[in-house]
């Protein structure tokens, strides 16, 4: 039978969100070297507001047990939380209503969160080079994401060399 997700977009306080779910996480240190690379952002790189905005449209994806929650998303979103959160503040999450979840239906929510972003926002020849056009373009109408507009700035906040 297919598991039909239950889920509900809310908040939950930074200090009770524990870590990964050991099935989740027993599966993406299996394939870290294929799909996920850890890249620490430079926040000082970007506006205020920017990172929290793109925390926002992709939150940690949460399951609560007794002791608190589980990320059973991307790791990613949950290194972002930490960054941007603190202990007592709210961190804004997709928090999955289930009591008792099978590995299986973990497994689907992580895949869902690895693999549909990229589909969705799949990068072409040259993306580097065209997002830093992105953001010059948005500087010329003084909304850029980055304190600076340079290439320089821009590798430092995005971890993309322009060539």
């Amino acid at each position: 039978m297919e598991y039909t997700p239950d889920f509900e977009y809310t908040h939950v306080l930074r200090s009770e969100i524990i870590g990964m779910d050991s099935d989740v996480e027993a599966l993406e240190k299996s394939i870290r070297h294929l799909a996920l690379s850890r890249t620490e952002l430079n926040r000082e790189q970007f506006r205020a507001g920017i990172l929290e905005i793109a925390y926002a449209r992709a939150p940690a994806l949460l399951i609560k047990r007794s002791n608190g929650y589980f990320c059973v998303g991307n790791p990613l979103n949950l290194d972002l939380a930490k960054t941007l959160f603190q202990g007592d503040e709210k961190v804004p999450a997709l928090v999955f209503n289930k009591k008792r979840m099978e590995k299986r239906e973990k497994l689907h929510i992580f895949a869902a969160d690895l693999l549909i972003p990229h589909v969705l926002y799949r990068p072409r020849h040259g993306f580097p080079k065209a997002l830093f056009d992105v953001c010059q373009e948005l500087d010329r109408e003084d909304a850029s994401p980055l304190r600076e507009i340079s290439a320089k700035t821009f590798k430092k906040a995005t971890g993309f060399a322009i060539k």
